[in-house]
C-alpha cells in the first residue's frame, strides 16, 4: 500500500459525525483536500514523485475558504502563517520577493526549532501582483520577479533540509501565469459547497 492510500484510509475518513472541529462544521471534501496536501508535502518522494509545493483553493467569495482552513489548522495543532496577497508588493523593485522570501525562510526555521507542522497561506492570491489583472492594469518588474521566484521556490523548496507547504486562496486562478500553475508545481482544489454543506456550516456556527 503506498503512502497516498495510507493517508486516505488513516486520516481522511468520511464519517459525517467527525466533521465537527472545535464546534465548527467543515465538510469532508474540504478537509481531505487540505490535509492531503499538508501530509504529502511532508512525506517526501513517493515512487519518485514529489508532491507539489502549492495548493490553490479556488472558489466564490464568502464561502469559508480561509475561515475553515484556519479552524482546521487550530484543531490539528498546525501552525498556520498567513500573508495577504496585498502584502506581495512594494515601492521598490524586488520588494515583493523580499517579503515572501523572508516569510518562507522564517517559517522553515521556526518549524525546525519548534518541531511542529507549519503551513504558509497566501490569502487573496488572485489579487496579488502575480496575477494578470487585465489590460487596464499594467504589470511591473515586481510582478515578473515575484512569478520567477515562486516558480523557483516550487522547484527548489528546501531550506535547512525542510519545506513548508503553501496554500494559495483566491476566487479565480485563470489569470495566474500558466507556468506557475502547471502540474508538478501546483495542485488545484475547487471549493463549491453544496446546499447541505452551507446549511451545516451555518447551523453549527449559531448552534449555541
Amino acid at each position: 500500500m503506498n503512502m497516498i492510500n495510507i493517508i486516505n484510509k488513516k486520516f481522511l475518513n468520511n464519517n459525517e459525525e467527525e466533521n465537527i472541529y472545535n464546534n465548527i462544521y467543515i465538510p469532508a471534501e474540504y478537509r481531505n483536500g487540505v490535509l492531503k496536501h499538508i501530509l504529502l508535502n511532508y512525506a517526501g518522494k513517493i515512487n519518485g514523485y514529489e508532491w507539489p509545493l502549492y495548493l490553490a483553493i479556488q472558489g466564490n467569495k464568502g464561502e469559508g475558504k480561509t475561515f475553515m482552513l484556519e479552524k482546521l489548522c487550530e484543531f490539528y495543532n498546525i501552525q498556520c502563517d498567513f500573508i495577504s496577497g496585498s502584502n506581495l508588493c512594494g515601492q521598490n523593485e524586488g520588494d515583493s520577493v523580499k517579503n515572501i522570501k523572508k516569510k518562507y525562510e522564517s517559517t522553515c526555521i521556526e518549524m525546525v526549532t519548534s518541531q511542529k507542522i507549519h503551513l504558509l497561506v497566501i490569502d487573496d492570491f488572485h489579487l496579488s501582483i502575480a496575477a494578470n489583472l487585465g489590460r487596464n492594469v499594467s504589470s511591473t518588474t515586481n510582478s515578473q520577479v515575484l512569478i520567477s521566484y515562486l516558480m523557483n521556490l516550487a522547484d527548489n523548496p528546501y531550506i535547512h533540509n525542510v519545506r513548508v507547504p503553501i496554500i494559495l486562496i483566491g476566487n479565480n486562478f485563470t489569470n495566474i501565469y500558466s507556468a506557475l500553475i502547471r502540474n508538478g508545481r501546483m495542485n488545484f482544489f475547487k471549493w463549491f459547497p453544496t446546499i447541505n454543506d452551507k446549511i451545516n456550516i451555518v447551523y453549527y456556527m449559531f448552534k449555541k
